[in-house]
């Protein structure tokens, strides 16, 4: 899903005017109904189990909700990069998987 929200001449992270930054990143959040994921009221649901009489190897019966939630994460994840100025993160060492 695109974004709602026009951040092009928005402040950019980058270690400087972290107070501007987080406030308009936690607007973008609210605005696009993502804070609860980033605040963690929102925790990813747990797998349900599966009824004994599905087939081997089927989905959890809660997928649609872990797809849903996997997916506003992601957006969220993308507004912070967004929100970030490129060199910021080449001065670190990022590793894949670690936020």
């Amino acid at each position: 899903m695109a974004s709602q929200i026009d951040i092009k001449n928005w402040l950019k992270f980058e270690s400087n005017w972290y107070d501007v930054w987080q406030q308009q990143i936690a607007a973008k959040f609210q605005l696009e109904k993502l804070w609860d994921i980033i605040s963690g009221v929102e925790a990813k649901p747990a797998s349900q189990a599966v009824a004994a009489s599905s087939a081997a190897g089927a989905l959890p019966a809660n997928q649609n909700d872990i797809g849903t939630w996997n997916n506003k994460d992601a957006q969220a994840l993308s507004a912070i990069w967004d929100c970030v100025k490129n060199n910021f993160f080449t001065k670190r060492q990022m590793k894949p998987g670690k936020r």
